[in-house]
């Protein structure tokens, strides 16, 4: 499993990267551009793509959150979300 998000996050990497470079390619067709416009176009996209990852990983853990609750209430109702998310990270 870790091999796997490694190719995802390699692949994720290589995306952006030709991403950014056609981007800045067709820019530079239109208008002169000079290091520090680019650079700021490169770091602005590469914090907006990765806060969209962190967005749907934040959905991710809060739908798990959400579902584990519901099943936590269900099968214990005495006991505590936080308790059901140990067992799950721990088994």
């Amino acid at each position: 499993m870790g091999s796997l998000f490694t190719d995802d996050a390699t692949t994720t990497i290589i995306t952006v990267t030709r991403l950014t470079q056609y981007t800045v390619r067709v820019l530079q067709r239109h208008r002169k551009l000079n290091f520090s416009c680019v650079a700021v176009l490169v770091i602005s996209a590469t914090v907006a793509y990765f806060l969209l990852v962190f967005l749907c990983f934040c959905f991710f853990l809060f739908s798990l959150f959400f579902s584990g609750f519901v099943i936590c209430c269900r099968a214990f109702p005495s006991s505590h979300p936080r308790d059901f998310l140990v067992y799950l990270v721990v088994s």
